[in-house]
């Protein structure tokens, strides 16, 4: 069966692209750990909570280009994540045994998995191979699975927090992995991208229907919030959560509805540019100052900028924090975007 694109209007990236942005600046705020020093469950309610839609949205918007991106193939897009793996993991793990007692076993675990942020590539590559197998599938079973996958990482992020306890676990960070992984976020999302573009969603939806969608949706995701906070607080593993699986499609749609015509075309280096960097500045300001988390966060973000605009200005970095492409084109046939962010 081939897959042909749904036809749809030019699509417009720039909406995305300024999404991107925000979104990556959300994850530097919150992997500094803004407000926590003020009011832990402010820093949990406002930052943490709202970090949670980041990596969905970035897969959807991977999902969103699958047919561009992988037009020559699974292996050339493969590849560019692969390549962006590697050259990240090569600046990243000499630093890790500056940080941390390091053994064989755990190197080997955050070469398979990734450190720390890193860990969005492999779920990123693995998703997307699972997607080609079933791209050409009717949508309806696609969401099916996903959705189904979706709920079977929740489920066992349930156990871990609530059954086996995440205090009792040995290597927490490792643990994380089960629910966070290529096939109960990485390919859910990308799916859910995917199935957007094919069907022609934003395009058939109305906007107004959406954002009451979105506001109907707050509530309860501000139940969920409370919920995981009163009985885990900042300790338990909280990566997947319910709401997100009909909140973070809305999103996307809505912020590809934005009547926003033009954006600066450096912004989708410099956002994929502030999401791979800032661990830098966030864990060398952790390490070598006292200052609280609202300081480390903000001092972050604007190191953070400054690296992004220098590495996206240096031509010869420039390839791997953003793939060049046309800047408009139909999702699927045309303009491309980055595999990774």
């Amino acid at each position: 069966m081939t897959v042909t694109q749904a036809s749809a209007p030019i699509v417009r990236h720039a909406p995305i692209d300024v999404a991107r942005l925000c979104l990556a600046l959300v994850v530097v705020l919150g992997h500094g750990r803004f407000l926590e020093d003020i009011d832990p469950a402010l820093f949990y309610g406002l930052v943490t909570t709202l970090g949670r839609l980041v990596v969905p949205f970035f897969l959807m918007v991977s999902g969103y280009f699958f047919l561009a991106g992988t037009r020559n193939g699974i292996g050339a897009w493969f590849a560019n994540v692969a390549k962006l793996y590697l050259f990240w993991s090569a600046i990243y793990l000499p630093l890790v045994f500056l940080i941390e007692e390091m053994s064989v076993p755990k190197l080997g675990f955050y070469l398979i998995f990734g450190f720390a942020h890193l860990w969005y590539l492999p779920a990123l590559a693995g998703g997307g191979l699972v997607l080609w197998l079933v791209r050409a599938w009717p949508p309806g079973r696609i969401l099916r699975l996903a959705l189904g996958l979706y709920l079977a990482g929740a489920a066992a992020q349930f156990a871990l927090n609530h059954i086996v306890g995440t205090e009792s676990l040995p290597h927490r960070n490792a643990w994380t992995v089960v629910p966070r992984n290529f096939l109960f976020m990485g390919f859910p999302f990308l799916a859910a991208g995917y199935v957007a573009a094919r069907e022609g969603w934003a395009g058939r939806a109305d906007g107004r229907w959406v954002a009451a969608a979105i506001l109907a949706l707050l509530p309860l995701f501000g139940l969920e919030q409370w919920a995981n906070w009163r009985a885990l607080g900042l300790s338990g593993i909280t990566d997947i959560w319910l709401c997100v699986a009909p909140l973070a499609p809305l999103v996307f749609i809505a912020v590809l509805k934005l009547p926003l015509a033009r954006a600066p075309r450096r912004l989708p280096g410099i956002a994929a540019a502030i999401y791979f960097v800032h661990p830098i500045f966030v864990f060398g300001l952790w390490e070598v100052t006292a200052l609280g988390g609202t300081a480390v966060a903000l001092i972050s973000v604007a190191l953070s900028l400054v690296s992004a605009l220098l590495l996206v200005q240096a031509n010869r970095i420039v390839g791997l924090v953003r793939r060049p492409g046309r800047r408009e084109g139909r999702p699927g046939n045309g303009g491309s975007q980055p595999a990774s962010l």
